[in-house]
């Protein structure tokens, strides 16, 4: 049995669910690289899952924000590591 304190939440998420799917089916229709589908070794996806969505926004909304500000590039660190922590980010629970 669900407790009453629950009931006030699931409008939010479903509203969060929501757009989540619509941010990352917009991407997908101007950008269709910007959803992969992630597959494991043993198990094969042909559709996109939610979990593939929400890392698109993710990785979408992390594009547009920059938290250290400009910097001159030779204190960057090297573009290839930070797609790499970005990759694994994405599908962090």
């Amino acid at each position: 049995m669900e407790r009453p304190s629950h009931r006030p939440h699931h409008p939010v998420l479903l509203g969060l669910f929501s757009l989540v799917t619509l941010l990352a089916h917009q991407w997908h229709r101007h950008s269709p690289e910007a959803l992969t589908v992630r597959a494991a070794g043993w198990h094969t996806k042909s559709q996109a899952t939610f979990s593939n969505a929400l890392a698109c926004v993710r990785d979408q909304l992390w594009k547009g924000f920059s938290l250290s500000g400009p910097r001159p590039d030779d204190e960057k660190p090297p573009a290839d590591l930070l797609n790499h922590f970005a990759q694994l980010l994405r599908y962090a629970q």
